[in-house]
C-alpha cells in the first residue's frame, strides 16, 4: 500500500510539473487547474484555456481526457498532444481550435458528477478520450446533448 501511495505521489508531481511547463509556453491553454479532488484531497489536474469564458470566440473547443484507469501512458499521450498543439501544430490549427485537457481522469467511482461538470464547463465541440475503453459519460447530460464521446 505504501509503495502505491509513493508511486501515485511521484506521478502526480511529474504530471503537475509537465502541465506547469506547458502552461508557461506562449498561447493557450495556459492555466493549470483541477477537475475535482480524490478522496485524499489530491487535485485531479487539468490544463485549460480561456475560450470557455469568451462567448464571442469562434474557435472550436477540444477537450482531451486520459487515463481513467491510471495508465500513465494515456496521461503522457494527452500531455504530449497539448505540448504538440502549443509548440508544433500548424498556425492554422491553433487559430481554429483551442484545447483543454484532463490527462489523468482518475476520479473516484462514486464521483459521478465532477467529470461531466468539468467537461460542460469547457463547452467543447469535441471530446476525445485516450486510454482504456470507458463509459464515464454514459448516462450523463453530455451524452444526451450529443457531445462526441
Amino acid at each position: 500500500m505504501m509503495t502505491t501511495l509513493l508511486l501515485t505521489a511521484a506521478l502526480a508531481a511529474t504530471l503537475e510539473a509537465d502541465l506547469r511547463s506547458i502552461a508557461a509556453l506562449p498561447g493557450e491553454p495556459n492555466r493549470v487547474a483541477a477537475a475535482g479532488v480524490t478522496r485524499d484531497e489530491a487535485a485531479i489536474l487539468t490544463i485549460e484555456n480561456d475560450a470557455a469564458f469568451d462567448p464571442a470566440s469562434t474557435r472550436r473547443r477540444l477537450v482531451l481526457i486520459g487515463a481513467p484507469d491510471g495508465d500513465p501512458r494515456a496521461a503522457d499521450a494527452v500531455v504530449a498532444a497539448v505540448r504538440w498543439f502549443k509548440t508544433r501544430a500548424p498556425a492554422s490549427v491553433r487559430r481554429e481550435w483551442t484545447v483543454s485537457a484532463l490527462p489523468s481522469a482518475q476520479l473516484d467511482a462514486s464521483d459521478t458528477q465532477s467529470l461531466p461538470r468539468w467537461i460542460t464547463f469547457q463547452a467543447p465541440d469535441l471530446v476525445v478520450t485516450v486510454g482504456a475503453e470507458w463509459d464515464a459519460l454514459e448516462g450523463s447530460p453530455l451524452q444526451i446533448s450529443g457531445y462526441p464521446q
